[in-house]
């Protein structure tokens, strides 16, 4: 318990899509909006790393090497006057304009209710919430992102407040540390693939001189990379680690999350939307594909194959009305192999592999 609270006082997530360029995140295509909801997988950490910084890298956690979902969390941004934080309302009410509810993963009945303060100019973390005996409040917030976010960018800020563990309060503050330090491809389980996303690096020292994890005043190093995009109102993926130095020499810990969907209010389509109905069937099949995916709002789509060496075979492009398309694409002259099926909708790619017989 006492590692997962070490995470939520620094690291709540906030909790990027064109061709071949980097993207900028904006307070109009990143800020969340309430009934905004995310649906977020807690990985195993073996053998995930944060891969290599730079322009136009591609971080590959797909595949059978991918990340393995452990356990499954559901959020959901909501007016700050929803949330039930006890006597601490008026603290959160004070400095915080959004929340997002989600359940603890594991825990029947539980939740954390981390706190925000969005504006045109920044994204600000003010607390969260799991009970009256775990909890903070930053009369100073954490500004996690300056707009316009770029490649390149780096940024710090200074935060304090009020950090309460196992019932015991405590004054903190400290300065954390943020570098762009790459954009690129990122690609997640499931076959999703996302153009020019947005990599932020986030680094912290924190002094724990009220002994609250019990190594006495100890140090401990935070480290946070994040994946993001525009209109996904969250981390696409996070991994954050700890370690301890000093009298907490020893001390690791690391979490991976992911993002598989994000179900949105009617003003945003979630980006994932598609992915989430595309079917491909029969699989494996001989002379017939049937492509079925639903479209939240009208656009033009590209359906495309490819074989295993990326030479497109078929492509289909037009401009399809809302709600569910069923697509035949005739296959008898392909040779019999494996091959990739590409839907592009100009702000989402998704890849599906099928066997031809």
């Amino acid at each position: 318990m006492y590692k997962k609270i070490l995470f939520f006082l620094f690291f709540a997530s906030c909790s990027m899509v064109s061709f071949a360029q980097a993207p900028t995140l904006t307070a109009a295509n990143f800020n969340p909006q309430f009934n905004d909801g995310f649906v977020n997988h807690v990985c195993d950490t073996t053998g995930v790393s944060a891969g290599l910084p730079g322009p136009n890298v591609t971080w590959n956690y797909g595949g059978s090497s991918g990340l393995i979902t452990t356990l499954v969390d559901t959020g959901k941004a909501v007016p700050v006057s929803s949330t039930s934080p006890g006597s601490l309302i008026a603290a959160f009410s004070a400095n915080s304009n959004i929340a997002v509810i989600t359940p603890t993963a594991g825990t029947s009945g539980a939740s954390m209710t981390t706190y925000a303060n969005e504006s045109s100019s920044k994204l600000s973390n003010t607390g969260y919430y799991q009970s009256m005996s775990q909890n903070a409040v930053y009369t100073d917030p954490i500004d996690q992102l300056h707009y316009p976010v770029n490649y390149s960018n780096t940024d710090s800020d200074t935060y304090a407040g009020y950090i309460t563990i196992n019932g015991n309060t405590f004054h903190g503050s400290g300065v954390v540390y943020d570098t762009v330090d790459g954009w690129g491809t990122l690609k997640l389980p499931g076959g999703l693939t996302y153009l020019n996303v947005l990599r932020i690096h986030t680094s912290q020292i924190f002094v724990d001189s009220a002994d609250l994890f019990g190594h006495g005043i100890a140090t401990f190093i935070f480290e946070s990379y994040n994946w993001y995009m525009p209109n996904y109102h969250s981390a696409l993926m996070t991994i954050n680690t700890a370690v301890g130095t000093g009298l907490a020499l020893g001390y690791y810990y690391k979490v991976v999350s992911y993002a598989s969907q994000q179900i949105s209010n009617a003003g945003v389509p979630g980006i994932d939307q598609i992915g989430n109905s595309l079917q491909l069937y029969p699989n494996p099949l001989q002379n017939e594909l049937n492509v079925r995916f639903n479209l939240p709002t009208e656009k033009k789509v590209s359906v495309s194959i490819a074989d295993m060496l990326g030479r497109e075979m078929a492509v289909i492009s037009d401009k399809y009305n809302k709600g569910v398309q069923n697509i035949k694409i005739n296959t008898t002259s392909f040779p019999k192999g494996l091959y990739l099926v590409h839907l592009n909708s100009g702000d989402e790619t998704v890849t599906r592999k099928i066997a031809i017989q």
